[in-house]
């Protein structure tokens, strides 16, 4: 899903609707409107490399979950890791299987009770990618700093905490 506003208010718009709306801030809209933008462009330019290879979004982020947990995982587990529905993640292993890239392995009655492994295709295929996403991403940050890198990092990290001890952090 993508955030589809092309042209962000500017400060003088988000300043008019300040005076009709008291709890409107406008740094803090202005911040978060640009979160989203950013975050859109790069996922779309991110999605356009990999359907290069093949590949969309959400079954390349399967491939990697299972490449950095040792290549087996229940498809429960991948549905949560990736936060997507359990029907969604049958249908992306069901297509990654039929491409020779993972295998289910276990329950042959029930599908969500078989574990998905990458198969030596599917590990081949997300070391061969690994780099290029590398690459990409380095593209795309190339105009920040690494200390602006890390920054940002923090900051964002504060909008998308793992536990609670991260909010205060």
């Amino acid at each position: 899903m993508s955030f589809l506003l092309q042209e962000l208010p500017d400060r003088t718009t988000l300043n008019r609707y300040a005076e009709r709306f008291a709890n409107l801030d406008v740094d803090a809209t202005t911040a978060y409107l640009r979160v989203l933008a950013a975050g859109s462009k790069l996922l779309g330019e991110l999605d356009g490399m990999l359907a290069e290879h093949g590949l969309t979004h959400g079954r390349w982020l399967t491939l990697v979950v299972l490449h950095r947990s040792g290549g087996r995982l229940l498809p429960s587990q991948l549905a949560e890791k990736q936060g997507v529905t359990r029907a969604t993640m049958t249908g992306l292993l069901t297509g990654l299987c039929r491409d020779g890239l993972i295998r289910r392995v276990g329950s042959d009655d029930d599908r969500r009770r078989a574990a998905a492994q990458l198969t030596p295709k599917g590990r081949r295929r997300v070391e061969r990618l690994l780099p290029l996403v590398y690459d990409h991403i380095n593209q795309q940050m190339a105009v920040l700093a690494s200390a602006q890198h890390r920054s940002l990092g923090r900051l964002v990290g504060k909008l998308i905490p793992k536990n609670e001890e991260e909010l205060v952090a």
